[in-house]
């Protein structure tokens, strides 16, 4: 099987992680979780994850300064702060890089000089954001005026004669620009401007979802692309990795960054090696980013690599941001959603669940607190865990499991028989088995759907159709009432109530793993189910698998509720 590799972008640690930080953590965790369930039994199978932090650039180089501390161990601190996110939210990864690690800095260089022969010197006149480490054109810029009015820049004005009081902004993220004049090296995007427009026509999956695919091509058809600024005079920017041979500049903090995904993997040797684990590691690897950074990742990235004739990554995949109850998240509107703070009140699982659950990837999320509780209390608590409890303190699911498993496996895939055998009961209504039709088309739809739809991170189809699932059996678990059922007559029917509930738990539990991984591990333990059978997608139908559950006399208590 190819091997998979899936990334988050490397975080800038400026400031401490956000809710788009978890988000797109989550995203990938998922991902690769996911990956890992469905080569399970597949020989060979190897997933790899990686994220981390991007340590260079200016902003990291005068927040040191302006703290007075050594530019090093500041961003050891910073990273430390990203890594404990991961470690709180249960994300594994495989390598969390750092652009300060030394390996990482070497592979920048070979990088630079592979891709040396498509560079050029020259003036580099316009717009800076120290903040977005990037030069803006003028037609984003605008001036904020003593009053606060904004307007637009003069074009024939010589802004190299202004002096530091006028405030100017980019129109894409409103951060402050400064005009500045400095010698760049440029990379010559133009030379590969025909190629990645054939590339994207040539592999329609290479940038997800559509929408943005669409947008890129037509921003690459509409004429030439400019060369792009690659460097910075060390004398203003030396906490960088300086140019091989140049000491006097030193590398673009995006070109250093993106390199990352190389580093993780291996040499550039290894990955240009067909023969080699890295290169196929490299040509099935998923970026995971924001919409903000599609430049960065979907033009500059596939050309350098094209340059360095080095394989392009097999698709990227770009989300959308939150908002915070309908407002845009900012520091000064003092509404940025801490996701430690959540996670410290609620697990990692219900964190996860409740963000994937109400958001897609299309569109921008909106993030309500009663999600959480929502999700903790409503789902995970009332819904699938007391199924499990509800049916196991009062009697013995394992033989209701015995009597009704293979009843269901002999006719898996024609529950008409199972219904005609209970159908003469007169008190099994119609709600019964409605319900339980329902449950065999939810079941068929995951069946056919379910990896299709986890590879394109359709997260929220798939929580919808499990919540389905909880619903529909609680609803039976609720008619036939297996509590008020004396006569032995009636125990069949008692027992189906006990199978159903044990059964859709055990299913739903294979599914949700990627997202739930630490309580669909609970779950499993409680109904016994054996490890290879809680990883095997192939059981995921009613009565498949071998005997399980258990009878809990002093009852239950998978997680608790949060007042």
């Amino acid at each position: 099987m190819p091997k998979i590799h899936i990334t988050t972008p490397i975080f800038y640690p400026n400031a401490k992680p956000h809710l788009g930080h978890f988000y797109t953590l989550a995203l990938t965790d998922v991902q690769t979780r996911f990956n890992k369930l469905r080569y399970f039994n597949v020989a060979n199978n190897k997933v790899k994850f990686t994220t981390g932090t991007d340590e260079h650039g200016l902003k990291i180089q005068n927040a040191a300064a302006k703290l007075n501390l050594d530019t090093q161990k500041f961003v050891d601190q910073l990273s430390l702060t990203f890594k404990d996110l991961c470690v709180q939210s249960n994300i594994n990864y495989d390598r969390f890089i750092r652009t300060t690690d030394k390996d990482h800095m070497h592979e920048v260089k070979e990088f630079w000089r592979a891709c040396s022969k498509d560079m050029c010197t020259g003036e580099h006149k316009g717009w800076y954001s120290i903040s977005d480490e990037t030069f803006y054109p003028e037609n984003f810029v605008k001036e904020v005026l003593p009053d606060g009015k904004i307007v637009p820049i003069e074009k024939e004005f010589d802004y190299t004669t202004i002096t530091d009081t006028r405030k100017f902004i980019n129109t894409d993220t409103n951060n402050q620009v400064k005009y500045s004049i400095e010698e760049n090296y440029f990379f010559k995007l133009e030379n590969y401007r025909h190629q990645l427009i054939d590339h994207i026509e040539n592999n329609p999956d290479f940038i997800q979802p559509k929408k943005y695919s669409v947008s890129l091509l037509n921003l690459l058809k509409s004429g030439p692309l400019s060369n792009l600024s690659i460097s910075r005079p060390s004398q203003r920017l030396n906490w960088a990795i300086p140019v091989p041979e140049n000491a006097s500049q030193s590398i673009y903090v995006w070109f250093d960054a993106l390199c990352n995904y190389l580093t993780v993997l291996g040499s550039l040797e290894d990955i240009r090696d067909s023969a080699n684990e890295a290169h196929e590691f490299m040509k099935n690897t998923t970026h995971v980013i924001g919409k903000d950074i599609i430049k960065f990742h979907c033009i500059y990235w596939p050309i350098f690599l094209m340059s360095a004739n080095l394989p392009l990554p097999k698709r990227v995949v770009v989300h959308s941001h939150w908002l915070n109850d309908g407002v845009k998240m900012s520091k000064s509107l003092g509404n940025v959603v801490d996701p430690i703070e959540y996670l410290a009140t609620y697990d990692t699982d219900s964190m996860k669940w409740s963000i994937l659950h109400n958001s897609c990837i299309e569109n921008d999320g909106n993030f309500k607190d009663t999600y959480l509780k929502d999700t903790r209390n409503g789902i995970l608590v009332n819904k699938l865990c007391n199924l499990v409890s509800r049916s196991s303190k009062k009697f013995d699911p394992s033989t209701a499991i015995n009597y009704w498993q293979p009843i269901f496996r002999q006719n898996s895939n024609n529950l008409v028989v199972v219904l005609e055998s209970i159908k003469d009961n007169a008190s099994m209504s119609q709600v019964i088995s409605k319900n339980i039709c329902e449950i065999e088309q939810i079941l068929n739809w995951l069946e056919k759907n379910y990896a299709k739809q986890m590879e394109s991170f359709n997260y929220q189809m798939i929580t919808t159709k499990l919540v389905n699932l909880l619903d529909l059996t609680n609803e039976i678990f609720q008619e036939m009432a297996p509590w008020s059922i004396k006569n032995e007559s009636e125990f069949n029917k008692r027992d189906l109530a006990l199978f159903l509930a044990n059964d859709v738990v055990r299913i739903f539990s294979i599914y949700a793993q990627p997202i739930l991984p630490d309580i669909t591990d609970k779950l499993f333990k409680v109904l016994l189910v054996p490890t290879n059978e809680s990883k095997d997608l192939a059981l995921c139908k009613l009565g498949h698998g071998s005997s399980y559950g258990k009878r809990y006399e002093n009852g239950l208590n998978i997680i608790s509720r949060v007042i």
